[in-house]
C-alpha cells in the first residue's frame, strides 16, 4: 500500500510538472497577445468617442429635432437594376469607403480625420434626402412601397455608383462613424442643404488640417442660413 501511494504521488508530481512547463512556455505567447490588444483597439474608434467629437461639432449649430423618425431604411437601385432596401448607415459606408483609401497615411490617429468623417457623413446624407425627397415627392404609397427612392446615378452624383455586392460594412471607423451620425442632416432656410454632399472626407480633412473650423466649411458649402435638423431612427 506504501508502494502504491509512493506511486500515485509520483504521477501527480509529474502530472503537475508537465503542467507547469506547458503553462510557462505560453507565457510569453499570452504576453505578447495582450500587449496587441490596445494597439488594435486603439485603431478602432469608438461609439463613445464619435460621439464626443459629433458633439463637439454640433455645439456652435441649431439643432432642430424633427417630429417623427428617419425611415429606417433607403430602396437604392443598384446599377444592374436590382432594389434594396438598405439602412442609412450600411448605405453611406458603402458610398464612401472609397473615400478612405484617399486618406494620407496615420490618418486614423488624426483628431481632425474623426471630425472630417463625420462632416462627410452629415453633408452626404443631407445631399442623399434631398435626391429623395425631390423623386418621391409626387409619389402614391404603392409607390413609395414598390419604387426606388435613390438611384445608382444619384449615387454617383453624390459618391459613386453601387453594386449589390457593394452593400456591406468593412471599415470599423466608417461604420461606428455612420452609426452616429446618419440621423442628422443639414438645412438651409427650411431646404435640405444637399450641396452639402459635394465635398470629400480628405478635402474637409485637409482643410481642417489648414486651421479651417467645422462651422467655417459647412457656411461656405450650404450658405450663413445652415441648421441642423435631427432624428433618431425607429
Amino acid at each position: 500500500m506504501i508502494l502504491d501511494k509512493l506511486q500515485n504521488s509520483i504521477k501527480s508530481l509529474f502530472f503537475y510538472l508537465i503542467l507547469t512547463i506547458i503553462c510557462i512556455s505560453l507565457f510569453p505567447i499570452a504576453t505578447t497577445f495582450m500587449d496587441r490588444l490596445p494597439e488594435q483597439n486603439q485603431n478602432t474608434a469608438s461609439l463613445s468617442d464619435c460621439e464626443q467629437t459629433l458633439d463637439a461639432l454640433l455645439k456652435p449649430m441649431t439643432v432642430t429635432a424633427l417630429q417623427q423618425p428617419l425611415p429606417q431604411g433607403y430602396r437604392v437601385e443598384m446599377e444592374d437594376g436590382e432594389i434594396l432596401f438598405v439602412s442609412p448607415a450600411v448605405l453611406l459606408s458603402a458610398l464612401l469607403e472609397d473615400e478612405i483609401q484617399s486618406m494620407p497615411s496615420g490618418w486614423k490617429e488624426q483628431p481632425a480625420a474623426t471630425q472630417a468623417i463625420l462632416m462627410r457623413i452629415i453633408g452626404l446624407h443631407s445631399a442623399l434626402l434631398e435626391k429623395m425627397g425631390d423623386r418621391s415627392e409626387n409619389m402614391t404609397d404603392e409607390e413609395l412601397n414598390n419604387s426606388c427612392w435613390l438611384t445608382a446615378q444619384d449615387c454617383t452624383d453624390t459618391a459613386r455608383p453601387l453594386t449589390s455586392e457593394d452593400i456591406s460594412i468593412s471599415d470599423s471607423i466608417l461604420e461606428t462613424a455612420a452609426n452616429c451620425a446618419c440621423r442628422y442632416f443639414l438645412s438651409n432656410d427650411g431646404n435640405i442643404a444637399g450641396q452639402c454632399g459635394s465635398i470629400t472626407i480628405r478635402q474637409i480633412y485637409d482643410r481642417l488640417q489648414n486651421g479651417e473650423t467645422p462651422s467655417q466649411i459647412w457656411s461656405q458649402l450650404c450658405g450663413d442660413e445652415y441648421q441642423l435638423e435631427s432624428a433618431q431612427n425607429q
